[in-house]
């Protein structure tokens, strides 16, 4: 079966069409949430924006909005923010977190086209644990887990370069199933990163894997304005472990058709001869930033 559509419908209240690649995959859109119901989780003193580029589902091909099936090249693209209090460390899409904000001012939810990283980080050093929060297509959940923060035993290396304007240093670390380079600064003795990286004499400027499936560039650190906070809206989560959430995250990409008919949605394959009922073979090349145990060996 070559070049289906696929049509997924939410409660009746809107249809997506959306082009599948061969072997039946699938792009599925992030939906935006409200962001007016908050807590406070720190004053932020510093935020740090990172330029992201990754391949969110595999590095052979990627799966694009338009219905072309491109080379490796065509990477996605997505800003970083990494805000910085005095207890608490947070990590997230800057063009998701622009897209809530738009969506709330004018009191609706909506699909977006961008592919955007999902994971949001809050770390939280005094307590050596952090939390990670995934909003998975369609808005159907939100899942959360909390770990204890990680040891990554950096490898300082003597290389040095200027970065961002920034002279940098490089440091080494595997990290679940990832080769990392990491270009830090002492010229910002500030201990943070994008994601959960950090655990550097300095700011995290560059980080890359090996392979080039992620790769963050610092585009501007800033003083945050007096009174600015860092915000942790109350959503709502599914509360869970890393392991399941993994689990979880995998048979979204492996099965959507099953994963989201676990929540009562349903969608139907449109070929060239019309719906069929082969959804079951629908599936989306699974890239996760952190590998599998099986796949990391």
């Amino acid at each position: 079966m070559k070049n289906p559509i696929v049509c997924i419908a939410i409660a009746s209240l809107f249809v997506l069409t959306l082009f599948t690649a061969n072997n039946a995959s699938a792009q599925f859109s992030f939906v935006t949430n409200k962001v007016d119901k908050f807590t406070v989780a720190d004053d932020c003193l510093y935020k740090a924006y990172y330029n992201l580029k990754f391949f969110p589902y595999s590095q052979k091909y990627r799966v694009s909005s338009v219905g072309s099936e491109q080379k490796a090249s065509n990477y996605e693209e997505d800003i970083t923010i990494v805000e910085i209090g005095k207890n608490v460390i947070h990590s997230g899409s800057y063009i998701f977190y622009k897209s809530d904000s738009s969506s709330t001012a004018k009191n609706e939810t909506r699909s977006m086209r961008q592919v955007v990283f999902p994971e949001d980080v809050f770390i939280y050093p005094h307590r050596k644990v952090l939390s990670l929060a995934y909003r998975t297509w369609l808005g159907i959940s939100i899942y959360r887990y909390e770990e204890p923060i990680e040891n990554f035993n950096w490898k300082i290396n003597q290389q040095i370069d200027t970065i961002a304007g920034y002279e940098c240093q490089s440091a080494t670390c595997t990290f679940r199933g990832r080769e990392y380079t990491a270009w830090f600064t002492k010229e910002v003795p500030v201990n943070a990163g994008p994601y959960k990286f950090r655990g550097l004499p300095g700011l995290i400027v560059k980080l890359y894997d090996k392979v080039g499936d992620y790769c963050w560039t610092l585009s501007a650190f800033v003083q945050a304005p007096a009174g600015e906070t860092i915000k942790n809206y109350t959503w709502q989560y599914t509360n869970t472990t890393r392991a399941k959430y993994s689990n979880a995250i995998k048979w979204m990409y492996d099965d959507p058709y099953q994963f989201f008919g676990s929540f009562g949605i349903k969608f139907m394959v449109n070929s060239r001869n019309g719906f069929s009922p082969n959804h079951a073979k629908v599936t989306i090349p699974y890239n996760p930033i952190e590998l599998p145990e099986e796949k990391s060996k």
